[in-house]
């Protein structure tokens, strides 16, 4: 196979903003949501937030997960449509420094940003304008590199609106053709909310592994028990995973449901945590690994990113990292 991992993802840059719950309720925003924003509303966050101290990198959940599996030693591949402009450069070449192919098609609108606003309790608002990231299309797509990864991976961001979802489902039925195992992370649990019918015919029909944090669990499943929620998500989709922060994670599997601790670290910011959890579970996954071990490969690159700020842990982690991803699957 050409690639382990091929990911389709939206292009944004990340903005990521210290400041307090005032800025939430300016936007009236809720606190731990992702919340998608038209040009004008974009403008006026970022000029109300422009003396605030922030930190400007590439983002996007998929890309993120990507970097993690790149990380680990993953040949990977990511999908998208960024402007043809500075930020759409800086994208590409932040990929690249990472060692993820970038499959990027250039348009002229804007690249998309994602303004995370970090609170004192760690948690994380996103706002986010998607920009030229939209008009993603199927045409845009390198199908022969899909039928040559080993897995495909997208995220529920790309199943809401309808052209990206199109070209979503587009690419979820070419892997299914070609034997290849899906892996869809819910993304937001509002997202969840307002698209249940085709969440649940995407996960019946193309998902092999869903990943969900505790409220998108919630909001699919409305119980409120993370192993009951996971053991739910597994009628769904072949192998369910429920993230509860501190409180570890849930992995569903043929009826069975297995916990997981987290690792005790000091959480200073959030942002990209499930990411980087997919990209370690997904890691063993592909390496044959028992479930379990996977999520305990996912909680650790999950603890590790929470110690910083920003959603990517830093390129001369690799060999740290991979000595210590190879210590806990033996």
């Amino acid at each position: 196979m050409k690639y382990d991992v091929f990911g389709i993802g939206n292009p944004l840059i990340d903005v990521i903003v210290s400041a307090d719950e005032t800025v939430l309720e300016t936007f009236n925003v809720q606190k731990g949501s992702m919340s998608l924003i038209g040009f004008d509303t974009a403008t006026l966050v970022k000029q109300h937030l422009q003396y605030h101290a922030f930190k400007k990198s590439a983002g996007d959940s998929t890309a993120n997960t990507l970097v993690g599996l790149s990380l680990l030693g993953n040949r990977v591949v990511y999908a998208g449509k960024a402007g043809n402009d500075a930020d759409g450069a800086l994208f590409e070449q932040d990929l690249r420094s990472y060692g993820v192919f970038p499959d990027l098609v250039r348009a002229e609108d804007m690249t998309g940003s994602c303004m995370s606003i970090i609170t004192d309790d760690a948690q994380r608002t996103m706002l986010t304008y998607l920009g030229a990231c939209l008009s993603l299309q199927q045409t845009d797509l390198v199908t022969g590199n899909l039928e040559q990864s080993r897995l495909l991976h997208l995220t529920g961001y790309q199943l809401e609106e309808p052209r990206l979802q199109a070209t979503a489902l587009y690419a979820m039925g070419i892997a299914k053709n070609h034997g290849k195992p899906v892996s869809v992370d819910l993304a937001d649990a509002h997202l969840v909310r307002r698209n249940k019918s085709l969440l649940a015919r995407v996960l019946t029909e193309f998902a092999t592994i869903v990943f969900a944090n505790k409220d998108e669990a919630v909001a699919y499943t409305d119980n409120e028990n993370p192993a009951d929620a996971a053991k739910i998500l597994g009628t769904y989709a072949p192998i369910a995973v429920v993230k509860d922060g501190a409180n570890g994670s849930y992995v569903a599997h043929q009826g069975f449901v297995v916990h997981v601790p987290a690792y005790r670290v000091a959480a200073v910011d959030t942002t990209g945590a499930g990411d980087m959890y997919a990209a370690g579970f997904l890691h063993a996954y592909l390496h044959g690994a028992l479930l379990e071990k996977a999520a305990r490969v996912g909680s650790y690159l999950a603890a590790e990113v929470v110690q910083l700020y920003g959603s990517r842990l830093p390129l001369e982690r690799k060999e740290q990292l991979c000595r210590a991803v190879q210590q806990l699957l033996k």
